[in-house]
């Protein structure tokens, strides 16, 4: 009965990706289809703020060929493998969630240390799951299976933790810090890091909002990266422009 209506969710899914992609195709690019702030560029559709709409765009995208809870009309903690209601962002360490830390499975809040997290999950606790929940689920994942995609939406539910004022007092600029650099550590770890849409075929690079991310963050970008037009004059992200910025050492800091 399970997989007969996973079977059906995905279908119904499928067909509504061509309408989720359109818009995104009839912008062009990365840049224009996620909206980055108007500090850097307006957002395709009038959107301004990457914080706003990146994560809107790629969960809808996602919410297309996974699983979610509400499709199965059951309990969240079914598909969730934990009840993620009321649970809420704590500050624990500051690298947590910045590969390669493995502090996440210290933190006795995570409530994801001894548990499995699927491919179909890890995108409905995206959705679904709340700031919280989801930072936990991705990383822990990012500590499992080191790759750009968990630690992009890492960093992305810790910005979101930050703009939703989960954290409050002298943390909200560690935990502003700490989503800086989770987008620094894609340009250092996992710099050739891509998504892909539901074809599997198109890709988007994630350098390009991680660049972005840092930028939006009013952070500094370390590293051989800048932001440069492409032909069809949307920013993107390369590295080799011999621009040295070096990370300082903890002891400069």
């Amino acid at each position: 009965m399970y997989t007969s209506r996973f079977n059906n969710a995905l279908k119904s899914r499928r067909r509504a990706v061509n309408g989720i992609l359109a818009p995104w195709l009839r912008c062009g690019t990365l840049n224009r289809s996620f909206g980055f702030s108007s500090r850097l560029r307006q957002g395709c559709g009038g959107r301004a703020g990457f914080a706003a709409s990146l994560d809107a765009k790629i969960i809808a995208l996602m919410a297309a060929i996974v699983l979610t809870a509400g499709a199965c009309g059951d309990d969240p903690e079914p598909v969730f493998g934990v009840n993620l209601s009321g649970l809420t962002y704590q500050f624990f360490d500051e690298t947590e969630g910045v590969h390669p830390s493995t502090a996440v499975l210290d933190n006795p809040r995570n409530p994801f240390r001894f548990l499995g997290i699927s491919d179909t999950t890890k995108f409905a606790i995206l959705g679904g799951g709340g700031n919280a929940g989801a930072f936990y689920a991705w990383a822990t994942l990012l500590v499992r299976q080191p790759t750009g995609e968990h630690q992009f939406f890492t960093a992305n539910k810790l910005r979101d933790i930050l703009e939703a004022g989960e954290v409050e007092g002298p943390n909200r600029e560690t935990v502003r810090q700490m989503a800086i650099n989770g987008y620094q550590a894609i340009l250092d770890d996992f710099p050739d890091s891509v998504i892909f849409d539901s074809t599997g075929t198109q890709f988007f690079r994630l350098a390009t909002p991680a660049v972005i991310g840092i930028l939006d963050l009013n952070g500094e970008v370390f590293g051989d990266w800048v932001l440069v037009p492409d032909q069809n004059g949307d920013l993107v992200a390369i590295k080799g422009a011999g621009v040295d910025n070096t990370r300082p050492t903890p002891e400069a800091q």
